[in-house]
C-alpha cells in the first residue's frame, strides 16, 4: 500500500510523521503543526470522517469510513504530578500514577472528545487504563488503539463504526506530510 491509497469501507487509516528532522521534543510553531497535519490527512485519501493531532515535532492523522473518529498524540513529559493532573478527568484517580498510565488516559480522553464531542465516562477511562493490549473494544462498541510512538509520545485512536460494517485500524507507513 502507498500513501495515495484511499480508505475503503470497513477501514480506518492512521499515520504518524515528523514535522522536521530536528529533535521531535522541541516545540514547533502551531501554524506549521496544523498545516502539516492537514496535509497528512489529505495524503490518507478521501474519507467520510477525519481527525488530526500534533504535539511538539510529531503529527498524527486518521481517516476512514467510521461513524466517528478521533486521534490524539502527546509528548510524554517525564516529571509531573500525574495523579493530580489525572483528577481533572478522573474522579477516582489513584494516589500515584505513572507517566505511561496518565498519558494513556489523557490521550483517550482527548481522542474520545474529538470523536464524540463529549468526554468519556469514568468507566471507559478506567477500562482503557486497565487494558493490557494495544487495542480494546469498549462495551458500547467503541474501538480504542493505544501506542507509544517515537519513544516519548503516546498515540490514541478512537473510532466507532456501524454494527453492520465493523472497521479495523491500519497504520499507513511512508505517508509524509
Amino acid at each position: 500500500m502507498n500513501a495515495s491509497t484511499p480508505t475503503s469501507p470497513g477501514r480506518v487509516l492512521y499515520a504518524i510523521d515528523r514535522l522536521t528532522a530536528r529533535d521531535v521534543t522541541h516545540r514547533a510553531p502551531h501554524r506549521d503543526q496544523s498545516a502539516a497535519a492537514a496535509r497528512l490527512v489529505a495524503r490518507l485519501g478521501l474519507a467520510s470522517v477525519t481527525s488530526r493531532s500534533h504535539s511538539r515535532g510529531l503529527i498524527a492523522a486518521a481517516a476512514g469510513d467510521a461513524l466517528v473518529l478521533g486521534i490524539d498524540i502527546e509528548w510524554m513529559a517525564p516529571t509531573r504530578d500525574f495523579a493530580a493532573l489525572a483528577r481533572a478527568f478522573l474522579q477516582r484517580a489513584p494516589q500515584a500514577m505513572s507517566a505511561a498510565d496518565f498519558y494513556r488516559g489523557w490521550t483517550f480522553h482527548e481522542a474520545h472528545y474529538k470523536a464524540f464531542q463529549r468526554f468519556p465516562d469514568e468507566e471507559s477511562v478506567l477500562a482503557v487504563l486497565a487494558a493490557t493490549d494495544e487495542t480494546l473494544t469498549l462495551p458500547n462498541g467503541t474501538q480504542v488503539l493505544q501506542r507509544r510512538v517515537a519513544e516519548m509520545f503516546q498515540l490514541c485512536l478512537v473510532w466507532q463504526c456501524a454494527p453492520s460494517a465493523p472497521c479495523r485500524a491500519q497504520e499507513l507507513t511512508g505517508c509524509q506530510a
